[in-house]
């Protein structure tokens, strides 16, 4: 599984990176800070997820959605991160096409059980059938 995670804060790119990293079945993990360095990584891979915050320093996350929803075969699951949760932020990030919305201050630990849940969906069911 190949994750994206873009936050312009370090601390909390590397807090996710860390709780990421001690799952055996993410195979890459990758961070920008900001939307071109987003963008780039975009074009350059084929994420499984994508963790992005809603405010980034050159601009706003909801752009880098609607550019990850519009340009993706719908593959992607994508997890945006705010730091104030105000209705019309999330009402406007889902219907923008947002997997999952998460605050930073209380909900970054739920990563994992989405992790845990876009991996048991990739995992064939024949594998287990013998």
């Amino acid at each position: 599984m190949e994750v994206l995670i873009i936050d312009s804060a370090k601390m909390i790119r590397s807090r996710i990176n860390e709780m990421l990293s001690e799952l055996t079945y993410i195979s890459y993990i990758q961070e920008a800070d900001n939307i071109q360095q987003a963008l780039n990584f975009i074009l350059d891979e084929n994420w499984d997820l994508i963790i992005l915050d809603i405010r980034l320093p050159d601009g706003s996350g909801l752009d880098v959605l609607k550019y990850i929803k519009y340009s993706d075969d719908e593959s992607v699951t994508v997890i945006m991160l705010i730091q104030e949760d105000f209705p019309q932020y999330r009402e406007r990030t889902l219907a923008l096409g947002a997997n999952y919305y998460l605050r930073k201050t209380d909900d970054i630990s739920k990563i994992m059980d989405i992790c845990h849940d876009i991996h048991r969906k990739k995992i064939k069911p024949e594998l287990f059938e013998h």
